[in-house]
């Protein structure tokens, strides 16, 4: 599968500048994305009788949350928002959930979990897509809100406009860095989700469906980062085991158990085993038959292993 190219770009989101570092290439590591400490606190109440509003709290550093404003006879300004650091130490289990203004994973969170968020597409396909090659990857804000257990404001979004020829472009995550994730003291993954997607006629009944696979050392070939061992001359690479989700329109959570009888396989390629011990990379495809997909709006947030 190819990684695409993505290129520099400012822009500003909550009020907090953002700046994408290049990342062209194919197959190369992600963009990366900066962003300041946590958000302004708000200001406090209106005074009572005699007093005045607090004033508001300060912004977090990046790693604790911004202190409350104190009031004089008002009631204290609300405490600015934790940083990443803080953020993600939190919940052990947590791979990423797109607040921190970047495309790789949570940073400093103990899932070790280090990779990078991208698109995989034919470069030859014939539908459009977004972000396509040029475009900047980033995380966009929801104008719904997602869902507890976080209920953040930002997610991952693809988007695209089909009939495809080859297959669907996907979203995916992959570790780049430290080699395959041992996740086998984890029994699966867990995410917040949206998807609306349009077929024409004659479509299968899981043309709108999305499946998330669990990519291993074994369906990925000898010249991935992290390499893997299927030989795409004598084996048919990529076709790992994963579950068809019925994704809604409205924010929901999804849970896939690694143990999970109704794993399957696409079915194109050789039928490797899966050994969460030896985890690459998440993707989420939308629809079996490309040829029939029209229109589809992939949202993902809030990933994490379950225990």
């Amino acid at each position: 599968m190819l990684g695409l190219g993505l290129v520099a770009a400012c822009v500003t989101i909550d009020d907090r500048a953002v700046t994408v570092e290049d990342a062209s290439g194919t197959g190369g590591a992600p963009a990366k994305v900066h962003v300041s400490g946590g958000a302004v606190g708000v200001a406090g109440a209106a005074a009572g009788s005699g007093g005045r509003a607090g004033s508001a709290g300060a912004s977090g550093s990046g790693v604790s949350a911004g202190a409350g404003g104190k009031a004089s006879g008002g009631a204290a300004g609300v405490a600015g928002s934790a940083g990443a650091a803080d953020r993600c130490q939190k919940n052990a289990n947590l791979i990423d959930d797109m607040e921190g203004g970047s495309n790789t994973t949570c940073p400093f969170g103990p899932s070790k979990v280090v990779g990078g968020w991208y698109v995989a597409a034919d470069p030859n396909e014939t539908g459009t897509w977004t972000p396509m090659t040029s475009n900047t990857m980033t995380f966009v804000y929801a104008s719904t809100p997602t869902v507890a257990p976080f209920a953040t404001g930002h997610a991952a979004e693809l988007s695209g406009a089909g009939p495809f020829t080859y297959y669907t472009p996907t979203l995916a995550l992959k570790e780049y860095w430290s080699g395959a994730v041992n996740a086998s003291s984890h029994s699966g993954v867990r995410f917040s989700a949206k998807v609306s997607a349009t077929c024409q006629a004659g479509g299968s009944a899981r043309c709108t469906s999305t499946f998330v696979d669990f990519q291993s050392i074994a369906t990925t070939t000898q010249t991935d980062t992290p390499p893997g061992t299927c030989n795409p001359a004598t084996q048919g690479c990529y076709d790992a085991l994963g579950q068809w989700l019925n994704i809604g329109s409205a924010w929901a959570t999804y849970s896939i158990p690694f143990a999970n009888a109704s794993l399957t396989r696409r079915g194109y390629g050789t039928a490797f085993p899966f050994d969460p011990s030896t985890l690459v990379a998440l993707e989420w495809h939308v629809g079996d038959d490309p040829s029939y997909l029209l229109t589809y709006d992939l949202w993902i947030d809030d990933l994490e292993f379950t225990n």
